[in-house]
């Protein structure tokens, strides 16, 4: 295939992988979408923590501020193994954070916002502002 061939490719490869991953990943309707299996020494640990995920999942989209950081950061960390890591949506809820206009917010908000979506490449990035607005959109 020469130069022309495959340049033409390249965005429709970029929309598939969009289409692929954005529905699953940013509308998640509940907390267990988002859930591990807690397996090994850490179960108690990872039971307690799927829990609270559970918990503060329906209050994030509640604005409820400190649920929404909770969320951000164990879909970054994967919070002990209780939750699926997923980098994307961690900084979709980042962007939430920041854009939210709570007095609350802070420059450790900053910071993780800038980690967070600092670690993406620029298809991730463009997915997670996506995944950002459709959250923002849901938000009560």
């Amino acid at each position: 295939m020469d130069r022309e061939g495959v340049m033409r490719k390249v965005p429709l490869s970029i929309g598939l992988i969009t289409a692929m991953f954005l529905p699953q990943a940013g509308f998640a309707q509940s907390a267990s979408d988002h859930l591990a299996i807690c397996s090994g020494s850490n179960s108690p640990d990872c039971q307690i923590n799927r829990k609270k995920f559970s918990d503060e999942f329906p209050r994030a989209y509640r604005k409820d501020y400190g649920a929404q950081r909770n969320i951000a950061y164990c879909l970054a960390s994967g919070c002990g193994g209780a939750v699926q890591e997923n980098a994307t949506l961690a900084c979709a809820w980042r962007m939430v954070i920041a854009s939210s206009g709570s007095s609350k917010v802070g420059d450790g908000d900053v910071g993780n916002l800038k980690v967070d979506c600092g670690k993406l490449d620029d298809v991730q990035r463009s997915i997670a502002t996506q995944q950002y607005k459709k959250i923002a959109a849901r938000l009560k």
